[in-house]
């Protein structure tokens, strides 16, 4: 298993490795403490103490304390060696006002490590350990994607891209991709499951809800009074929040093999409940709780996938804030280029804790033969005035056709969930010509995404 960070440190700041240790367990993140010195160990029985032995490079970052006692302490400097030797990414952190002496300066000055970074030991959140926090979040950013497929305008295709574009890509690479359900209309979810069957779950919160509020699996473990935050629509829980398992909330739509994973998060009308609450309430604390679970999920994927609402909302901003990239379909006329234009200003005003996604547009439901003359004007940069950005460029080169085989089926009790997908269960004469076109698009997705591609 990988690990987001690894703390370096000397055993004279044990407390504040830990310190730090817990404040990116609370983010979301898996890190783990440096080699055991002196057999301490903290009381907290879910943190993680590598043996001497162990591979430090296991993990997407070091994480390196250096103060007074840890620029000659000999642990410290071996770790940073490995971390030089190997290309990992180095983060100093600094903990007080000292200069790094004798071979760890050297180290550090050979490293491009960028600014040091501080920590306030005496503050387990303050700015400063959200500055951490971040960091380690841009590091991780790079190796786990998360696309949130949006757009302002509904009847694009965004359900159908998602599930069509990203099964695709699902089964061309034996990778194991997560979807996201955030719309409220939980149409994706519908795609898959029965009425019935997606109801029994949301009455567990095995479901999108319970990456915003505690749900009743995460309640189960903790022995809380049990009460699903789908009942309550006057307030957001105050409880402390952990990441729940993937295991617990995520549903198999491929059974797990040699072909890799597709699982879904289920969507339900619940969380609606987000657009009538305020600060006052705590809805800054439920975006923060849903990037943290999505920061959790992406230790046990190789792309996460979100299918969004058209409305600029309080979820609009939630997938923002975990997405690295938007990729938004849009039909080839007027209308679907001024709800990219909406979309991009929606962007330019975010105010995340670090830069916006990167904007992808896919053109939907084309010709399947020439591109029309509305298709070779967005192309050819005609309407990048209206768009107000360069819309030619965002485009992606490929483009997806309008095809039966895309279309969203009725519940069929002979289907499975695979055999929705076109990748998977298309039949007939143009069966072959659609999933080679599904194919052309998923792997310019997962280029400019740098998702992994076997």
């Amino acid at each position: 298993m990988q690990h987001d960070a690894y703390i370096s440190y000397a055993q004279a700041d044990f407390q504040a490795a830990f310190a730090l240790h817990e404040a990116l367990r609370r983010a979301g993140f898996s890190s783990v403490l440096g080699a055991e010195r002196d057999g301490q160990r903290p009381g907290d029985a879910q943190a993680q103490i590598l043996p001497s032995g162990l591979k430090q490079t296991n993990s997407a970052c070091l994480l390196v304390l250096y103060s007074i006692t840890s620029a000659e302490d000999p642990v410290v400097q071996s770790e940073v060696a490995a971390a030089l030797k190997e290309g990992q990414p180095i983060l100093p952190v600094r903990l007080d006002q000292s200069i790094p002496r004798g071979p760890l300066a050297e180290l550090l000055a050979g490293s491009d490590h960028g600014a040091p970074l501080w920590l306030e030991t005496s503050a387990n959140d303050s700015p400063q350990t959200q500055q951490i926090i971040r960091a380690v979040r841009r590091i991780k950013g790079r190796l786990c994607p998360v696309i949130a497929v949006m757009n302002l305008k509904g009847g694009v295709g965004k359900t159908t891209v998602t599930a069509q574009v990203f099964g695709s890509a699902q089964r061309l690479t034996g990778s194991r991709i997560l979807f996201v359900d955030l719309d409220p209309q939980a149409n994706l979810s519908q795609y898959f499951f029965r009425t019935s069957a997606a109801d029994a779950l949301t009455a567990q919160d095995r479901s999108i809800i319970s990456l915003f509020e505690p749900g009743l699996q995460h309640q189960a473990l903790s022995a809380e009074p049990t009460k699903s935050p789908a009942d309550d629509w006057g307030q957001i829980s105050r409880s402390i929040y952990l990441p729940p398992d993937p295991a617990l909330i995520a549903q198999a739509l491929l059974p797990f093999d040699s072909r890799g994973r597709l699982d879904i998060i289920i969507g339900q009308f619940e969380v609606s409940k987000y657009a009538f609450l305020g600060a006052a309430d705590g809805i800054e604390r439920a975006q923060a709780n849903f990037v943290a679970a999505l920061e959790r999920f992406r230790r046990s994927y190789d792309l996460i996938v979100i299918d969004t609402n058209p409305s600029a909302s309080f979820l609009t901003r939630s997938a923002m804030a975990g997405a690295n990239t938007i990729l938004a379909p849009m039909r080839c006329d007027p209308f679907s280029v001024r709800g990219i234009r909406l979309l991009n200003q929606l962007m330019q005003r975010w105010q995340g804790d670090g830069p916006a996604p990167d904007l992808k547009v896919l053109a939907n439901a084309t010709q399947r033969t020439e591109p029309d003359a509305i298709e070779r004007g967005i192309r050819s940069g005609q309407f990048d005035a209206e768009a107000g950005f360069p819309l030619s460029k965002a485009m992606l080169k490929a483009a997806l056709p309008a095809s039966k085989y895309l279309e969203i089926k009725p519940e069929l009790a002979a289907e499975t969930p695979l055999e929705r997908l076109a990748a998977y269960g298309a039949k007939g004469l143009w069966a072959r010509d659609i999933r080679s076109r599904l194919d052309t698009v998923a792997l310019e997705v997962l280029d400019f995404a740098q998702a992994p591609i076997s």
